[in-house]
Parts: structure tokens; C-alpha cells; sequence
């Protein structure tokens, strides 16, 4: 991409281009895609329908970044069109300021039916009002992001607002992600419906990605990887941040899972702390409903509230091969596997101590329905 005039190849821009122009607006010409130097990565928004390459580093220091505000096609692809590919080719955009009151906020504003990948985000600061945000975007849907990851990353959001943010994406649906991540120094604060790497998740699959993102202050369906998942698969993922704050649906990997969500060989190692008496606090996950399968949580689990588990705070569906290690503090309805239990368990088991202030306090489960429980066990003192 290079700046130019809408006449004739774009050869008076901000540097030579090779090649002729195939599509222009408000003055630019779309040439070769590559883009050089800031004042191109703004211009994405113009062709958010074409592919585009980074041809070098870009810094951004001293910059408050405005928002691409959209890229992709919008709409599924009619025959002949091919779905846009955003390609950073493993170079890096460091400092990465976006401060919004309002409205979306990271370097993306919406992305819709594209391809996002190879790309690395340096010492990002995303300070944002009521609208979604994270790292990378703010929204996508029917996109696929691969091979991306968040270095030394703060994000920020008006407290007590129920809005997507992420330490990578704020909401993503019907999309396909892997391999992202969020590392260094890394923290989330303030919010609901917050995660160390996506902040609401529906209809999409999530594998091989991680986060080490401490979430500070959040408030309700907070989660170290996914704040709220809703129809959709994680796989193969950690979270290792610690998670403080009041408030419920409160898990060391995801906040709230829904009935037909899935977590398959995941685990969370980060401690999770509810300092409100709100209820639904967990080491893997907070509130939830599906399946959870070879995972695992180690973190300790504190909270002033009822139903508190070492693995799922409270849980419907089926549980297999998982297993908790940390201590659990709660009042009522506090396991070391799973503080209210509505699900089938088989082969799991939960070692950590657990101290409970009321009814319904076990070493395995706190309460339950008496659903099925085959080759589990629990071997933690229990305290009441």
C-alpha cells in the first residue's frame, strides 16, 4: 500500500511503488499491499477488502493510535472472492497506544470475514470507556487469527461495564483461532467480561494459545484465558495470571462456559480471588455447563461467597480425567474438585485443602445432585 494520487500508478506517495494502481479512494491507490511506515497502516482501512503484508518493523511511540476501523469483507465471500489475509510476517508493531472514551479499541476496530497472522504487538496500551477492546481488535466474527501474540500489554476499561475485553481480542465469534498469546508483563484491569486473552468467545474454536496476564480489579465472568465462552471449543490452552476483584462467574481459565462449550487438555495455575460474597468461583472455571476433559487447575481459590471449587465453582455436564490441586476457601457449597456439582464425573480427582464457613463443605465436591461419580477421589483435609 502507498499513498497516491488517484491517477495513473501511484508513484508520488510516501515511497516508490512497483506496479500500477488496481483500486483507489479518497486520494490512495492500492498497489502491492506492503506496508512501510505508519501513515500506510493507517490507510488499511481503505482497502479492507485487499491483502496486506508488513514489510518491516513498525514503532509507534508517542502515537494515540486510531483503530482500523474495519478490515475484511463484511459479508461471506461470494464465488471468485477470496477472504483478505492481513499478514505480518512475524515483524513487530511496538507501542501501541489507543486511549478511547468511547467506542472500540485496539489496532483493530471490527474485523469480519478475514484472515489475520505472523503477527507480534510489543508494550501495548489500550485505555478504553464502555466499548470493546483488546490488542489486536476489539470485535471480529467469521475471522481466522493464527500465530499472534501481545508482549508487555495493559488494558483498561471503565469498571462495572458489560463489554468484551481481552489481553489480545475483546469479542470473537464464529471464528477460528490458535497459537495466539499474551506474555510479559501483562495485565487486565477493571470490567466485566474480561480475559487474559479474549474477553467473550461464542461459536469458535480456541487451540494451542496461552496467557500469563494478571487480571486486576474485574468484576463478573472474568477469566484468566476467556472471560465468557458460549458455544465454543478450547483446546490445548493455559492461563497462569492471577485473578483479584469482586464479583461471580469467576475462573482461573474461563469465567463462564455455557451448555454446549467444551475444554479439552487445558489447565490454569494462577490464583483466583473473589473478595465480594458473590458465589461461582473456580481454579478452571467459574460457572459452566458442557464438558471439561484432561484439564487441570492448580491455583488457590478464595472468595468471601458460596459455591467454590478447586476445579469449577459450579458445573453441569460432564467432567473426565481432570483434576485440582490448590486449597479452596468459601462459605457454602465448597469442594475441592467442584463447589456445586450438576455433572458426571469420572477419573478426577481434587488434593487441596478446603476450609468452609457453612453447608455443603467436602473434599470432593461441596454439594450435588447426586449425578454419577466413577474413579474419582479427593484427599485434601477439609476444615468447617
Amino acid at each position: 500500500l502507498e499513498a497516491g494520487t488517484e491517477n495513473g500508478s501511484s508513484t508520488s506517495g510516501t515511497a516508490s511503488v512497483g506496479g500500477s494502481s488496481i483500486g483507489t479512494r479518497l486520494g490512495m491507490a492500492y498497489t502491492d499491499g506492503i506496508i512501510r511506515n505508519i501513515s500506510q497502516l493507517n490507510s488499511v482501512k481503505y482497502f479492507s477488502n485487499k491483502n496486506f503484508t508488513l514489510g518491516n518493523d513498525l514503532d509507534l511511540t508517542g502515537i494515540n493510535f486510531t483503530p482500523i476501523e474495519v478490515y475484511g469483507l463484511g459479508s461471506a465471500p461470494s464465488n471468485g472472492v477470496s477472504i483478505p489475509v492481513f499478514d505480518g510476517l512475524g515483524h513487530t508493531i511496538s507501542n501501541l497506544t489507543v486511549n478511547a472514551r468511547t467506542g472500540r479499541s485496539g489496532l483493530f476496530g471490527s474485523v469480519s470475514y478475514a484472515t489475520i497472522q505472523n503477527l507480534y504487538l510489543d508494550n501495548v496500551t489500550i485505555s478504553g470507556g464502555t466499548g470493546n477492546g483488546g490488542s489486536l481488535a476489539a470485535n471480529i466474527d467469521h475471522t481466522t487469527v493464527t500465530n499472534v501474540t501481545a508482549n508487555n500489554v495493559d488494558v483498561s476499561h471503565s469498571s462495572d461495564y458489560w463489554g468484551g475485553h481481552g489481553g489480545l481480542i475483546g469479542w470473537a465469534t464464529d471464528s477460528t483461532l490458535s497459537n495466539l498469546s499474551v506474555t510479559g508483563n501483562s495485565s487486565m484491569r477493571n470490567g466485566w467480561l474480561t480475559g487474559g486473552l479474549i474477553g467473550y468467545l461464542a461459536n469458535s474454536t480456541l487451540d494451542a494459545s496461552s496467557t500469563n496476564a494478571d487480571l486486576i480489579n474485574v468484576g463478573i465472568a472474568v477469566g484468566g484465558l476467556v472471560g465468557q465462552a458460549q458455544g465454543s471449543t478450547i483446546s490445548n490452552s493455559t492461563a497462569s495470571g492471577d485473578i483479584t476483584g469482586g464479583g461471580y462467574a469467576r475462573g482461573g481459565l474461563v469465567g463462564r462456559q455455557n451448555y454446549s462449550g467444551q475444554i479439552i487438555n487445558s489447565s490454569a495455575t494462577g490464583n483466583v480471588t473473589n473478595s465480594a460474597g458473590d458465589s461461582r468461583v473456580g481454579g478452571l472455571v467459574g460457572q459452566g455447563a458442557g464438558s471439561i476433559q484432561d484439564s487441570f487447575a492448580t491455583g488457590t481459590v478464595t472468595s468471601g461467597g458460596q459455591n467454590v471449587g478447586g476445579l469449577a465453582g459450579q458445573f453441569s455436564g460432564t467432567i473426565t480425567n481432570s483434576y485440582a490441586t490448590g486449597s479452596v476457601t468459601g462459605t457454602n457449597n465448597v469442594g475441592g474438585l467442584v463447589g456445586i456439582s450438576y455433572a458426571n464425573i469420572t477419573n478426577s480427582y481434587a488434593t487441596g485443602s478446603i476450609n468452609g464457613n457453612g453447608s455443603g463443605v467436602g473434599g470432593l465436591l461441596g454439594a450435588s445432585d447426586n449425578r454419577r461419580i466413577q474413579g474419582s477421589y479427593a484427599s485434601g483435609a477439609v476444615t468447617n
